[in-house]
């Protein structure tokens, strides 16, 4: 599954990944956004891969992810779960 999101006035997160069994099985998120440590965006991509295809689960887990003296710039930590969401409700199995 892919879904874009162009931040009005901000910067474009792209996310790719796989769903199987009702759960994200692999992600990955790129794009032109900024994010300090670069690092946080593996945590974020590791810490949604077993996540139900829930809005609730993956809004949880990408606060989680986000929520330590993290630097984002032209992007919201609610605009990585949107976009994420948006993937999934394309998804076969998103029910």
């Amino acid at each position: 599954m892919r879904a874009e999101l162009k931040v009005p006035g901000g910067k474009l997160i792209r996310i790719d990944c796989a769903v199987k069994n009702g759960k994200i099985v692999s992600a990955k998120i790129t794009g032109d956004f900024f994010m300090h440590p670069e690092e946080t965006i593996n945590s974020l991509e590791k810490n949604i891969v077993g996540s139900a295809i829930s809005e609730n689960d993956i809004e949880r887990r990408v606060n989680e992810s986000l929520k330590d003296d993290i630097t984002l710039v032209g992007a919201s930590i609610a605009d990585f779960t949107s976009v994420i969401v948006q993937a999934i409700k394309g998804s076969p199995n998103s029910g």
